[in-house]
């Protein structure tokens, strides 16, 4: 047990697949000083904040040109049909923005979460929605999640809201093997706060977006 008053660093329950994370609770990706941002994956990327507002030890505000970008070559970034993205997000704005992108090559959009591109809906982006649903947050803190198996799999795509499924649908969405990185807010500025993000490149079961939700709503 730890001392009275001692930060316990909170631990990601899943963690099997992660490529890539970020979450800003104590002792996690941004130390509450400077503009270095690690990746909570045990890939261990380092990224760059450009501006932005650190709040109460647990997010990130981002308006107009703020920004964090890893730029690198990163293999694991090349999943291609099986992906999952998992975000805990407040979207302080009506007009479209593009919050993550898994490229560091602006409107490249692999593998891209958008939002309001569909009055108050965040979904998945790769130069189309390939008739994935997206969610509607409005201006809310929400959890939201998104999973693909593979294209032939029968109803292979699922979105999650604050750890329910909403939508479970067929689709055929593909990525090209993109490995250049991720970048957020870095593309078509917007306001957002971001408390946790992570790329998967397998689908989530049902139970581990439940596990996840819990997890990051908890402290």
């Amino acid at each position: 047990m730890a001392a009275t008053g001692t930060p316990v660093t909170p631990t990601n329950p899943v963690t099997s697949g992660l490529v890539f994370g970020m979450e800003f609770g104590p002792g996690q990706s941004y130390p509450g000083t400077g503009t270095t941002i690690t990746d909570s994956s045990t890939f261990g990327e380092t990224g760059t904040l450009t501006g932005g507002t650190y709040t109460s030890n647990r997010y990130i505000s981002f308006v107009s040109a703020d920004a964090i970008e890893f730029a690198g070559t990163f293999s694991q970034l090349a999943l291609t049909t099986e992906w999952s993205m998992f975000g805990y997000l407040k979207i302080n704005q009506t007009g479209a923005l593009y919050l993550v992108e898994k490229s560091t090559s602006p409107g490249l959009d692999n593998l891209s979460l958008v939002g309001n591109f569909n009055a108050n809906q965040v979904r998945p982006w790769n130069g189309n929605y390939n008739g994935m649903p997206g969610l509607t947050i409005s201006q809310t803190l929400a959890t939201i999640a998104f999973t693909k198996d593979a294209n032939g799999v029968a109803n292979n795509y699922k979105s999650y809201k604050d750890g329910t499924n909403v939508d479970t649908v067929s689709s055929n969405f593909t990525l090209t093997s993109n490995d250049t990185g991720v970048n957020v807010n870095d593309f078509s500025a917007g306001a957002f706060d971001l408390y946790n993000w992570y790329y998967y490149d397998r689908a989530l079961s049902a139970a581990e977006v439940t596990s996840l939700h819990n997890y990051v709503t908890s402290y």
